[in-house]
């Protein structure tokens, strides 16, 4: 008797525990929701100076979650399309990471952001500043493809990302994939 009636106290204070997640949730979702809208845009910015003007798009491949996976044609002030942002998500040694992607025209890589993941503090996180992807800017040419493996990069950038390697190429794989979505969606 004594067991069941642990068992019923834990019980109610799970449920109550529920109850009151599912309640701050509930409140919460919808800031949170704006405020990663906010950081988007804000990105979009920052990945692509001369844009002015970025137009939300979905892929129209039906294998892909548009909910996680879109692009945003960016327009200047002269309302020319200059180029594209791709959000994407791709995986890293913690998990997976969010990425967008900023590509020209030409499909040449502009510029590139490591958001939300999980990946190892002083490895992996490495991954977050903007000197990080420096190695992928300019890429996606005949001339400097975008590096897969390490042994396309300078010994500098290889040395760089040593221990932190499946970082590395999940962001490599994520900036290709991005291109891949962008061919598909443009032909």
């Amino acid at each position: 008797m004594e067991n069941l009636r642990i068992a019923l106290k834990l019980t109610l204070i799970c449920f109550i525990a529920v109850l009151l997640l599912s309640i701050v949730n509930l409140i919460t979702c919808k800031k949170i929701e704006n405020n990663s809208n906010k950081v988007e845009e804000e990105t979009n910015r920052n990945l692509f100076s001369q844009g002015v003007r970025f137009e939300k798009s979905f892929f129209k491949n039906s294998s892909i979650d548009k909910n996680k996976e879109y692009y945003y044609k960016v327009y200047d002030k002269n309302n020319t399309l200059v180029g594209y942002v791709v959000t994407l998500y791709t995986k890293g040694y913690g998990g997976d990471m969010k990425l967008m992607v900023a590509m020209d025209n030409s499909l040449v890589i502009v510029n590139a952001k490591l958001l939300t993941n999980s990946e190892t503090p002083g490895l992996g996180k490495a991954a977050e500043k903007s000197e990080y992807m420096k190695k992928f800017i300019g890429t996606n040419t005949k001339e400097k493809p975008i590096p897969l493996n390490k042994s396309m990069l300078s010994q500098e950038d290889a040395d760089s990302i040593t221990g932190a390697t499946i970082t590395f190429k999940g962001i490599a794989n994520g900036i290709q994939k991005a291109v891949d979505y962008i061919l598909q969606e443009i032909k």
